[in-house]
């Protein structure tokens, strides 16, 4: 499974005078979430969330147009969100012999995908345990592993009632942001979590595996953001390179990470250009992005980038863009009122 492919969630989106970051696919068809569920309203802690999943349609409510935030989840409907989240293959999957699912459940292809994935378990008597809510502790092995969330000291983990099975992985949530506790010192790991609470783990967790960072600068094999440095891997060094350090100055990206290790970028904006006479140049030292670049200046050469997403020229791309041995699966499209100069070549 290719986690990069969760930048569904989190195309950057370019307004004509901001360049802002958000975690919807498209614009929504309504910016009320009200209006998509009549118990969910502005100021529930679980808003925002419940309208960003909602409106990519990764969670659904009931026949009766209420999203039952308060209600708790099952460990079949969680396995259907997740499984769409990390868009995982559903079809081509190998029975994990569930005795409480059946092949023939609505739910078997989401529960058989993300065990498959071992990202979940059974119960020591054979079943799933499909309908049953699942509990807090469940919740955090599940997410901690599905997006590679770890913690860096286990021992700061505030919380004086986890059990020793579930510290490890209710420290990765917790350093990361995805739970604050119920209290300042309590987890209480066996209560049960509601759809309005997963809404908001699930939201967080992507958050902390694909950030949002605004580069600053490449200084001393860091990437230094206005968030903190990060480190990366060998094989992103010819991105984050001296020869790209003016490129990538200023830009801001989302990145897939471990930690504050960069494991790939899912979508690159880059902000600085050139002029007509020295073109900013842009190495992608064959660099695979697997959403949108966004080119937000003028006079700039990208060269040696596979591009999984679209090529998308910001209305402050007016005169001229170079891109030599860029391969791409989506398309190209600017935003400026003319057309402006896109010279194409390949030098294979």
């Amino acid at each position: 499974m290719n986690k990069n492919k969760i930048t569904r969630l989190i195309y950057a989106v370019i307004t004509t005078t901001v360049l802002a970051f958000s975690l919807v696919i498209v614009a929504p068809t309504t910016t009320n979430a009200s209006e998509l569920f009549t118990d969910v309203k502005e100021g529930d802690y679980y808003y925002n969330a419940v309208l960003n999943l909602a409106a990519n349609d990764y969670v659904t409510g009931f026949p009766d147009n209420t999203y039952k935030p308060n209600k708790s989840i099952t460990r079949g409907q969680l396995a259907v969100i997740l499984a769409g989240l990390l868009e995982l293959d559903t079809e081509n999957v190998v029975n994990p012999k569930f005795t409480d699912v059946s092949t023939s459940h609505p739910y078997y292809g989401a529960i058989a995908a993300i065990q498959n994935a071992g990202y979940v378990n059974g119960f020591e008597d054979g079943t799933y345990g499909v309908g049953k809510p699942i509990t807090r502790y469940h919740m955090a092995l599940i997410l901690a592993s599905a997006f590679d969330l770890s913690a860096s000291n286990v021992n700061d983990l505030p919380f004086t009632d986890v059990y020793p099975g579930y510290k490890d992985t209710v420290a990765a949530l917790y350093e990361n942001n995805v739970t604050a506790g119920r209290t300042a010192t309590t987890f209480d790991g066996s209560a049960y979590v509601t759809r309005g609470q997963m809404a908001v783990f699930l939201v967080k967790a992507i958050e902390a595996t694909y950030p949002h960072l605004e580069v600053i600068e490449i200084k001393n094999d860091k990437v230094i953001t206005t968030t903190g440095e990060y480190t990366f891997d060998e094989s992103l060094s010819n991105i984050f390179s001296a020869e790209n350090s003016q490129a990538l100055a200023n830009s801001n990206m989302i990145v897939n990470v471990a930690g504050s290790n960069i494991k790939g970028i899912s979508v690159l904006v880059l902000n600085n250009g050139g002029t007509i006479d020295n073109p900013l140049v842009f190495n992608g030292g064959d660099l695979e992005v697997y959403g949108e670049v966004y080119v937000n200046a003028d006079y700039i050469k990208i060269q040696n980038l596979t591009i999984y997403g679209d090529l998308i020229l910001t209305e402050n791309v007016t005169d001229q863009l170079e891109i030599v041995d860029v391969y791409l699966g989506g398309e190209i499209y600017y935003e400026s009122e003319e057309e402006p100069n896109i010279i194409i070549s390949y030098t294979e």
